[in-house]
């Protein structure tokens, strides 16, 4: 089962070697595609170099004016040619291994499922060091990886905790082209901040299942804040 990767970045020299680590890691199955807006710091030449110089194979466009993150994420959707798409921030990591393990078991599901979920890992960093990790869903609060939601999401106890737990964000999720494609669901342009939950909350709502797997693949880097402030700034956006 193929799978794209649409990474979004800008002035990401901080991140620069975590991202070239992601595409040196990357498995023959996955596609990267890579959508800059229109970075000032230098990094984006520093990623075109090691393109140039190496025979890793993942795809770049680079935007010349600045759009936002938003019109980044849908360029990426018109760019996949695969089915499965999955979204990531420059300061998040992918767990590739736990994500190619997954995807083994989605092509089972695929046919009766339009989104896949996954737990999502919080680590709070202050100075480099790891104040502590926060899991979004315990795997014992899953009863199996092939839980399915059928139906109504929001009528089911269970399959609301676990949407609750996962919030409203693209990343932790796997969406499918074609869904986002007849219905026209895209990230709202021009919107500073949240526009994930209105993307992920349109696909929701048109979405037939959902297919809940527990194994982690995305770790969420906050730095420099305290799981305290983040924990007030997640109540305030999904609250």
């Amino acid at each position: 089962m193929k799978l794209s990767i649409v990474l979004t970045t800008y002035n990401f020299s901080p991140y620069f070697d975590q991202i070239v680590n992601l595409i040196k890691e990357l498995p023959s199955n996955f596609d990267l595609i890579i959508v800059d807006d229109s970075s000032i710091d230098g990094s984006w030449t520093r990623l075109m170099n090691f393109k140039h110089n190496t025979d890793y194979v993942f795809e770049t466009y680079p935007k010349t004016v600045q759009t936002g993150v938003s019109n980044s994420r849908n360029i990426g959707i018109k760019l996949a040619k695969t089915e499965l798409i999955c979204f990531l921030d420059q300061d998040d990591s992918l767990d590739l291994g736990s994500l190619q393990k997954a995807l083994i078991s989605i092509p089972m599901a695929i046919d009766d499922n339009d989104l896949f979920v996954f737990p999502y890992q919080t680590s709070f960093t202050q100075s480099g060091q790891i104040l502590y990790d926060k899991l979004s869903i315990s795997p014992s609060s899953i009863s199996s990886t092939k839980y399915l939601a059928k139906s109504n999401h929001f009528a089911d106890k269970h399959s609301y905790r676990l949407l609750n737990l996962t919030a409203l964000a693209a990343w932790s999720k796997v969406f499918k082209k074609s869904v986002i494609e007849a219905n026209a669901i895209y990230f709202p342009e021009g919107v500073e901040k949240y526009e994930d939950c209105y993307f992920s909350l349109h696909y929701l709502l048109v979405s037939k299942n959902i297919y809940y797997q527990n194994a982690v693949f995305i770790l969420i880097i906050i730095c420099g804040i305290s799981p305290q402030v983040y924990q007030m700034h997640m109540i305030g956006t999904h609250g």
